[in-house]
């Protein structure tokens, strides 16, 4: 189509030059006859160089419409290269456009990914703090109700304290009312002693947290008593598993 176009120009271009050429011709040649037409040789000899500078005149035409035809050919073949460039380059920047997309794309689907991540991970973090905080309130509730306890278990035991500091002053008060009488009662047979009041009853192993008061009231004899049948024990000291000579009440 545009090979026809190029011909269908340079034919009218070509009708208009050969009409501008051939116009001043023929005003000199119409200039050149007489009106009195009495001279046939004349005229034919005008009419046959005419028609040999028209050849003259094709001649140089052709060779200018193949200059054109060559020009209009390399024309062709530039615009025909430049086309191919064109063509390759808008090939080239739509696929660079398609790879842009995609990666766009891509990207976009990566983003999209990682913030629904993101999201969930959010979710996540929000729920486990949530759980948290309950846990801390309920510690904290938990702690102060302890501490409540632990108040109310250090007065309970401050009070069993006092008491049984009141029942070991009871019992010592017992303990020197008995070793009173004890005292008493050895005074008023002080005058009935004899070897007898010392040979032994028996035998007593000694036990942790015995003390020879205890020993003495525990078989119902003084404690003079037992220091005699006992001269071993020196300042009242006893030793876990240490045998010891009961005398007779």
């Amino acid at each position: 189509m545009r090979d026809k176009n190029c011909v269908i120009k340079f034919g009218c271009m070509f009708a208009l030059f050969l009409m501008c050429w051939m116009h001043p011709l023929y005003s000199q040649s119409y200039s050149n006859y007489p009106v009195n037409r009495s001279s046939p040789n004349t005229t034919g000899e005008d009419l046959n160089s005419a028609i040999r500078q028209i050849k003259a005149n094709l001649i140089d035409m052709k060779h200018l419409l193949k200059n054109h035809e060559a020009e209009i050919r390399m024309i062709e073949g530039r615009l025909s290269h430049q086309e191919s460039t064109f063509e390759d380059e808008r090939i080239k920047h739509q696929e660079e456009l398609q790879s842009h997309g995609n990666l766009i794309k891509a990207t976009q689907f990566s983003c999209e990914n990682k913030l629904q991540t993101m999201e969930y991970s959010i979710a996540q973090l929000d729920n486990l703090s949530k759980g948290t905080i309950a846990d801390m309130r309920q510690l904290a509730t938990q702690a102060n109700e302890s501490i409540v306890l632990l108040g109310q278990n250090k007065q309970k035991i401050a009070n069993l304290e006092k008491i049984v500091e009141e029942q070991n002053q009871h019992f010592q008060h017992l303990e020197n009312v008995i070793q009173s009488m004890m005292e008493l009662i050895q005074t008023k047979d002080g005058g009935k002693s004899s070897s007898s009041n010392f040979s032994t009853s028996g035998t007593y192993i000694v036990q942790s947290g015995d003390a020879l008061e205890k020993i003495a009231r525990l078989h119902g004899i003084s404690l003079k008593d037992l220091r005699a049948a006992n001269p071993q024990i020196v300042n009242d000291r006893l030793s876990i598993g240490q045998q010891l000579n009961i005398p007779k009440s």
